[in-house]
């Protein structure tokens, strides 16, 4: 699978795989009791390391760095969230006594790795993050919308040429299996549930 044509990439990060698959692992028992206390000591380990990125650094801390990595310097306290958001700024220019080190908790080399790539990407992309949350709450609440038998996606304003081609093709009949249709991105299934909501609105009017 390639995550580039997935729905929602940023939320398949090879650094947050350890969280997303954790749940299932135990589920189905696919893991040995030791990869799962490995695991969950990461999770852990990885919860402290972001909450400490709330911490705020004083100018004559940061602010040698910044200069380092041509960004503006800092006239008060700022928290190293804040200044992890600049473009070229990441955790490797933090100074790593000033936030909860994964190496303070006797983590490997690759974990240690593993954690500060995801601490940074969950800080850096927040809003984008949040933003995909919310496109798949949305979309949760319209998965069984019915589409109209018939439907002309040639005539739907704001497709892709390939959504419309493939919706033509495969004729989903709900929200849900149109969003799940090869090709089809986040934003077609959003002018999708827009304008069939819309109709569903309409037609419950009259």
């Amino acid at each position: 699978m390639f995550t580039s044509r997935a729905e929602y990439r940023i939320l398949l990060r090879f650094s947050n795989a350890p969280s997303r698959l954790l749940s299932f692992s135990k589920k189905f028992d696919l893991l040995s009791k030791k990869d799962l206390d490995t695991i969950e000591l990461r999770e852990a380990v990885l919860s402290k390391t972001v909450e400490s990125l709330s911490n705020k650094l004083k100018p004559d801390v940061i602010n040698n760095a910044l200069k380092t990595a041509n960004e503006s310097p800092i006239k008060t306290p700022t928290s190293i969230a804040a200044i992890l958001k600049r473009p070229k700024i990441y955790i490797k220019n933090i100074p790593t006594g000033a936030y909860k080190h994964p190496a303070s908790c006797g983590s490997t080399a690759q974990q240690l790795e593993e954690i500060l790539i995801e601490a940074e990407s969950t800080i850096k992309y927040e809003g984008y993050i949040k933003r995909q949350e919310n496109q798949i709450r949305h979309m949760k609440k319209h998965e069984d919308q019915k589409i109209p038998p018939g439907t002309d996606y040639k005539k739907i304003l704001g497709l892709s040429n390939e959504a419309q081609e493939k919706l033509t093709f495969v004729k989903p009949q709900t929200l849900g299996q149109a969003s799940r249709v090869s090709g089809i991105t986040p934003a077609d299934s959003s002018v999708l549930a827009v304008m069939f909501a819309k109709k569903h609105s309409v037609s419950r009017e009259k």
